[in-house]
């Protein structure tokens, strides 16, 4: 029963990561979480 679960997420991952769309979005999260993440690094560096 668990290998079927992940048969269909696996179909579904591919699925999305076929469709224009969903792939900028993931570009534009994963870009967003790393400015962010570099902007804290620095205001932390900043703070000291």
């Amino acid at each position: 029963a668990n290998a079927f679960g992940y048969a269909l997420i696996a179909a579904r991952a591919r699925n999305v990561v076929r469709n224009p769309k969903a792939i900028r979005i993931f570009n534009r999260t994963g870009g967003t979480l790393l400015v962010g993440a570099g902007i804290a690094t620095v205001a932390m560096r900043s703070g000291n």
